[in-house]
């Protein structure tokens, strides 16, 4: 189970990049694969990941106030890191 966990982690990492190179960091789907990444790295449960994850999401609140602030991302977001 902890090597499917990392192996989807790694898809979401990759994914990322390539909605990076793709759309630019300042997109609507990159604030997207940042909060799925976030999110499976929170629930991965290890200290690091979770680290990584207050990092992702504040990127996609910080890029979700400012351009989309009444997107469901922006409070998914949000819930999830008010329980990290």
């Amino acid at each position: 189970m902890v090597a499917k966990d990392q192996i989807d982690i790694e898809l979401l990492r990759l994914e990322l990049q390539i909605q990076i190179k793709k759309s630019g960091s300042k997109n609507i789907y990159t604030a997207r694969a940042r909060y799925n990444l976030g999110r499976a790295l929170w629930l991965s449960n290890k200290p690091l990941e979770t680290t990584q994850t207050v990092g992702e999401f504040d990127a996609v609140i910080s890029f979700m106030t400012q351009r989309e602030p009444n997107h469901q991302i922006l409070s998914e977001t949000e819930t999830w890191l008010w329980k990290s």
